[in-house]
């Protein structure tokens, strides 16, 4: 294999277990306060439980990294204005609707942010199913 692979391999999986790190953390924090202070949502949801609902979220969050943004936005809209106004004025120029057909999606996904939420919630479920 190559390094670049391996280092990406590396880099994402230490991403991922330091999310899950991350978590965890923030649970213990999180449920000794508020079992500290008497709170009303204490006794609701366990740590455990709170590791399967965090996992199942991330999976989700690392779906839609992969998925990416793009889309109409304001570039898109001043570019139709511009060759809108074009048009009016030179009588040839692209027209809107070609412009936003252009703009519709221009996904621009993250991967390896993707992949590393991902393997994060995968490993909360397994910390789930083996705790």
């Amino acid at each position: 294999m190559k390094k670049p692979i391996l280092l990406n391999i590396a880099v994402t999986m230490s991403a991922s277990l330091l999310l899950v790190g991350a978590v965890y953390a923030f649970n213990l924090w999180l449920w000794s306060t508020l079992k500290a202070h008497g709170s009303f949502y204490a006794p609701r949801i366990s740590i455990h439980d709170a590791l399967f609902i965090e996992g199942i979220v991330i999976i989700l969050f690392g779906f839609l990294f992969f998925l990416g943004r793009g889309g109409i936005n304001r570039v898109t809209l001043a570019a139709a204005r511009i060759a809108a106004a074009a048009k009016a004025i030179f009588g040839e120029a692209p027209s809107t609707s070609e412009i936003y057909e252009r703009d519709v999606w221009k996904p621009k996904g993250f991967p390896l942010g993707a992949l590393a939420m991902m393997m994060a919630g995968v490993i909360l479920l397994l910390l789930y199913i083996l705790w």
